[in-house]
């Protein structure tokens, strides 16, 4: 059994929508099952929990004996320039 069901959509997301069904050579509707369907099929955790940083990123202080990149920075040469024409 099949139901309908009727969403409102900005005007952006909606050209955002069709675009990426475009890209994907997909119907907006098939599009949009496809990624509520793996939406929904995601592990419980990932659907409710938001990604953490690991404790040792969230406090890590440096690297004590590393000179830092600024100190650096007048023996730097700038970018090269490209050619375009």
């Amino acid at each position: 059994m099949t139901k309908k069901l009727t969403i409102q959509l900005s005007d952006e997301l909606e050209q955002r929508l069709a675009q990426r069904a475009t890209q994907l050579n997909l119907s907006p509707e098939t599009f949009i099952l496809q990624t509520l369907t793996r939406s929904l099929e995601l592990p419980q955790d990932r659907q409710t929990q938001p990604t953490q940083w690991p404790e040792e990123i969230l406090h890590f202080t440096g690297i004590p004996d590393l000179i830092p990149f600024e100190d650096n920075r007048e023996e730097l040469l700038p970018p090269e320039v490209a050619e375009l024409f």
